[in-house]
Formats: structure tokens, sequence, C-alpha cells
């Protein structure tokens, strides 16, 4: 069964990269023969491109500001810990805590105005309403009237308050889960701005929750998230008692968008006793980038009938529950299977004309080209008070 496992995970991930991004794809959807070699230039050329759709997202204006917001204006100061009386004053009693300029406007928040919400589980939109404005002179928030919730605050170093958090939408609904009540988001709306450039964007919509069961579930959710300069959609529907689907696009400008596009099957329809692979019984679905589409299924109660067999799996008997194709402009041209004889790179790609090549060898330095594309968000270094006095315990 762990085989079993590897390959669902490998599948998706490696459909994941291989569809993410197609850089040749046109509008032209007619369906025109191509070789192996052609189909192969074709999943070399989305990979590049799916780096180049990483290094957009990376160079964008929400990965900066989200970048400034984590790094700059810190601030270290000598505290003494809570495992400490007043009349001591040994060296492990005391660590540094670490902020950063947004962290410190946020909490100067809570202590002037109270935290978001008085009510346990549950977000008091009514109480927090108001246009609460930074006052770089002295230091502390003013509040005003109003019928949304309003942030003005600056960046580290910025001159004015060039920074707008937005909250204008907020609808929830009270539902009971394991016997404690919490109100659940029905709609919400939250705009982030700076210098007046749309960076972020939040918008929650359709939610429908079915209460009739033991336990609480969404049989319906719109979330749209933009992230400059990404946006995406998740779309969850409940189309029976037994059967979702998930729907999720993604896009950056028109070369980077993708469509990832799921409906699982339920045995049955007693949520609160889902617990394993036995409460499922089917997954199809597919991933779709211009031109270029991957369909899968899963046959979950194939799988389930493998996970009793105590004995070695032969690659038939593996591969049977998946169904996994490549397509480029409507025609396939390749399978997805797993080969356990190659227990470094076992998913391989069969194509038409019979001839495989294992995926790793489009993916090989994918880690790296990552790393390399996110570089300064690597090694930042932990500011947070809880990691610290883990590590000050430990050398206690």
């Amino acid at each position: 069964m762990k085989k079993i496992s590897v390959l669902v995970l490998s599948v998706l991930v490696s459909l994941f990269v291989f569809t993410a991004c197609t850089s040749d794809a046109s509008d032209d959807v007619t369906a025109k023969p191509t070789t192996v070699k052609e189909d192969k230039e074709h999943i070399k050329a989305s990979i590049e491109q799916f780096y180049s759709c990483m290094e957009a997202l990376n160079d964008g204006g929400f990965s900066r500001v989200l970048y400034d917001f984590i790094t700059k204006g810190k601030e270290e100061k000598r505290v003494k810990g809570k495992w400490c009386d007043d009349t001591e004053n040994d060296e492990y009693c005391y660590y540094t805590n670490k902020t950063v300029h947004i962290e410190r406007l946020l909490d100067k928040l809570e202590e002037q105005f109270g935290k978001s919400s008085d009510v346990e589980n549950a977000f008091d939109y009514t109480s927090f309403k108001g246009k609460y404005t930074w006052n770089a002179t002295t230091k502390k928030w003013t509040k005003e009237n109003s019928d949304k919730i309003e942030l003005l605050f600056p960046e580290y170093e910025a001159t004015k308050n060039n920074c707008k958090l937005l909250m204008d939408t907020y609808e929830d609904e009270e539902v009971s889960i394991e016997g404690k009540t919490y109100k659940l988001p029905k709609k919400a709306h939250i705009l982030f701005t700076v210098d007046s450039k749309r960076t972020a964007e939040v918008t929650l919509s359709d939610v429908k929750y079915d209460k009739s069961t033991n336990i609480t579930i969404p049989t319906m959710a719109t979330v749209k998230i933009f992230a400059d300069p990404f946006e995406s959609v998740l779309t969850v529907k409940r189309n029976t008692k037994e059967e979702f689907s998930v729907v999720y696009k993604f896009n950056i400008g028109s070369s980077c968008g993708y469509e990832l596009n799921n409906t699982l099957t339920l045995v049955h329809s007693d949520y609160g006793n889902i617990k394993n692979t036995e409460d499922f019984k089917f997954l199809k679905g597919y991933f779709l980038q211009n031109n270029l589409k991957v369909t899968y299924s899963v046959d979950v109660d194939k799988l389930n009938v493998y996970k009793e067999k105590d004995k070695e799996l032969t690659n038939i008997e593996i591969n049977e529950p998946f169904d996994v194709e490549v397509h480029y402009n409507g025609v396939k041209i390749a399978d997805l299977e797993y080969d356990k004889s190659d227990k470094d790179n076992p998913i391989y790609f069969i194509f038409k004309d019979g001839s495989k090549e294992t995926t790793q060898f489009y993916i090989q330095g994918f880690e790296k080209r990552m790393r390399d594309i996110f570089k300064k968000f690597e090694d930042l270094g932990a500011h947070d008070d809880e990691e610290i006095l883990i590590q000050v315990k430990k050398n206690k």
C-alpha cells in the first residue's frame, strides 16, 4: 500500500508541474498530428514556462510587500520570561524578543482597542467597525466611526500612511461542531492597497452549510483571491450527498493560467465518520493548460482491495486503479505509469509509439530552480518568540 500512496502523490505533483504553464500553446485547438519528439518538446516547454510564471509571481507587488512586512524594521528587546518570578535575575530568565514594523503596529492596535472579537469562535465584525489611522507622531492609532473596517498605516520608512486594508463585507452563520458553537463566514470581502494600487484582495461568496448531518460541512463556496500579479478562483460544490466537485483556476496574465478540476465520490454521507480511504469510492478530474490537458481517475475501491493483500504487488496491480493520460490539442500523446523496478524515479511517460521515459528527466533540478527563484525568502531567520523561548529552555 505504501507504493500505491507514493504513486498517488508522485503523479499529482508531476501533473501539477507539467500542466502549470505551457509556453507554445496557441488559440487554434484543431487537432494536429505530432511526433513523439514534438510531444516531448511540448512537455519541456511547459516546465520552462512554469519557472517563468514563478518568477513573475516572485517579482510581483504582493511578493515585494510580503517580503518587506516580514523583514523590514526589525527591533530586538531583552524580555524576562514568564517562567521566572520578579525576584529572579538569572540569565536563563531572559530572551530576545524580535519584532518587525508591521507586528508592532498590529500589537499597538490590539493594545488600544482589544482583540477583533470577545466572542469565542467568532469574528465580531460589527464591534470592530471603524476607520483606524496610524499617527506617526504619537505612535498610536486613532479611530473614527465607519460602517466598515479600514486600517490606514505606513510601510516601513514611508513618510505617509500609504497602506490601506479594507473589509467592507462580512456575514456569518452559527453552526455547531462537536458540541461547540461557531460562527463560520458566509460572505466576506477584503481589499489591500499600497500607494493606491490593488495589491491583494479576497472575496468569499455563495457559501452554504449543511447542518442536518452529524458534522457541519460547506456544500457550496466560492473564494476569489488576488495577490498581485496572480488571480485564482476556488469553487466547491456538493453535487449529491456522496459527490463533491472542486474547481481551482489560477492565472498570471494570459500565459500562466491553469485549471484543476476534481470530482470525489464517497461511499456514504456519514461525514463525521470519514476516517480513511475505505470511505472513498472514486476520484476523477483533470489539469488543463491551454492546449495541454492531463486527465486522471483513481478507482479507490480497487485500492482498498489491494490494501488487504498481504503480498508484493505487480506493476499491473499497482497501475490498474489509475488511469492517467496526457493530451495535446485533444489528441492523446502519453500515459503516466508506475514502474517499481526503478526505485529512484518510478513515474514514467509511456508515449504513443510505446517508448517510455522517466518524468524525472523533465523535472531534474526542480528544487534548486525553485529555491533560486524564491531565494529572497530563504534564511530570513526566526523572530518568533515561541521559537526563541524553546531554544532558551533547551539551553537551560
